[in-house]
């Protein structure tokens, strides 16, 4: 360990505590150094993480993640944020589908997409955020959404059954392996009133894209084995 970072690990996860006394580059240094010296302890490790002890912008955490993944051989699952109970669930349930599925690999993205960005990868990939109505994430495989997916949706960009899974499930469209979803789910408009969030899957049966209600926990784990 340095001075300036400290690594702490609890079950399926790590906190990694940050000096603010010194600049970020400085910080971001030390930080590789002490994860290619405890490259063999994390060697293939799946992991949640989370950062304390100083306040960082969504980019400095991402350059973070970065320089630890580039350091040594480690999977980070999500990032831990202030909702504790929620986050657990995501650690417990992305780290069994990363398992059931093969995602151990997949592209993390922290952030919503707004204002007409268009999110493409060739990896699986799971969004940590909102995809807006005017906003779309398209992946060669599997999509993730631990949040709002209501604008456009593409997975299965390789020709092959994948699936999209969000916490809350309104799209404004949605193929799989150039299949559109005909029986999309719209939400109805309450005055004063949120609207439940209700988690869907998205999945390929035969020649149609299905779309069923779930929960986030062990329906989702068990049913994506079988879509």
């Amino acid at each position: 360990m340095t001075q300036h970072v400290t690594i702490k690990s609890y079950p399926k996860g790590i906190r990694i505590f940050l000096s603010p006394d010194i600049p970020f580059d400085m910080l971001a240094k030390e930080c590789r150094t002490c994860f290619h010296d405890s490259a063999k302890f994390f060697k293939d490790a799946k992991l949640a993480v989370s950062f304390e002890g100083r306040v960082l912008s969504l980019t400095e955490e991402k350059m973070l993640l970065e320089v630890i993944q580039s350091a040594c051989d480690i999977n980070i699952l999500c990032l831990i944020g202030k909702d504790e109970e929620s986050d657990a669930l995501f650690v417990r349930s992305l780290e069994e589908l990363a398992a059931k599925q093969n995602i151990a690999g997949a592209q993390f993205f922290r952030g919503s997409l707004s204002g007409g960005e268009r999110f493409e990868t060739n990896e699986s990939v799971i969004l940590l955020g909102d995809v807006a109505k005017d906003a779309g994430i398209m992946s060669k495989k599997d999509i993730i959404i631990l949040g709002g997916l209501y604008g456009d949706a593409v997975a299965g960009l390789d020709g092959n059954s994948h699936f999209v899974v969000a916490l809350d499930f309104y799209p404004r469209s949605l193929k799989i392996a150039g299949i559109s979803a005909e029986d999309i789910p719209r939400q109805r408009k309450l005055w004063g009133k949120k609207q439940k969030q209700i988690p869907r899957l998205a999945y390929l049966s035969g020649s149609r894209v299905l779309t069923k209600e779930i929960e986030f926990t062990e329906e989702l784990l068990d049913g994506l084995s079988t879509c």
